[in-house]
């Protein structure tokens, strides 16, 4: 499983290696994305938006935004240039499915965006959802001082469970150590 920092790592180092982005933002929201005036174009901006747990998944939701420079006075250049985003957008959808330690499970509608003040900059914004299995066993939970009892919340006292893999578990529930062949 990987951990949400290691997901993030992962696709900023893929979005900095892509030919066609020059310059990956990761700044928290749109509003300080926006502000960004040392942007080199095109651009990428990546978002963690949310993350939820479904069962034994851990659903990481991100947003994607790809812009370049245009000029209002090209006729078409819009087009183009989304053309272009959508081109970087399938190459990135394409990697997040050959990917091991998550799962790519779903795009959102992917939204033509335009801004219309002196930077003039048009392009693409979508939204990404990663999945990763949690891992549902007490024994990865970290403990202090090697405490391997019990614990207290609120003056209840809680007792760790250990589990024994299947494996090494008789059918009387005595715990059996594996030979050198595993059986």
């Amino acid at each position: 499983m990987l951990s949400l920092n290691q997901i993030n790592t992962k696709l900023i180092a893929y979005l900095n290696s892509h030919a066609q982005i020059s310059d990956v933002d990761t700044s928290s929201d749109n509003y300080k994305f926006a502000a960004q005036r040392n942007l080199t174009f095109p651009v990428c901006n990546l978002t963690w938006m949310e993350s939820n747990v479904s069962g034994k998944m851990w659903m990481h939701t991100f947003q994607v935004i790809l812009l370049d420079k245009t000029n209002p006075n090209t006729v078409g250049i819009d087009i183009e240039i989304d053309s272009d985003m959508l081109l970087i957008a399938d190459d990135f959808l394409a990697w997040l499915d050959l990917q091991d330690g998550f799962t790519y499970t779903r795009v959102s509608q992917i939204i033509q965006i335009t801004d219309q003040y002196l930077d003039r900059l048009s392009g693409i914004k979508f939204r990404i959802v990663l999945s990763t299995v949690r891992r549902n066993n007490d024994c990865t939970t970290p403990r202090k001082n090697n405490d391997t009892a019990s614990f207290q919340i609120d003056g209840s006292a809680y007792t760790y469970i250990t589990v024994i893999p299947p494996a090494q578990m008789s059918l009387d529930g005595a715990t059996v150590s594996p030979n050198a062949n595993g059986d």
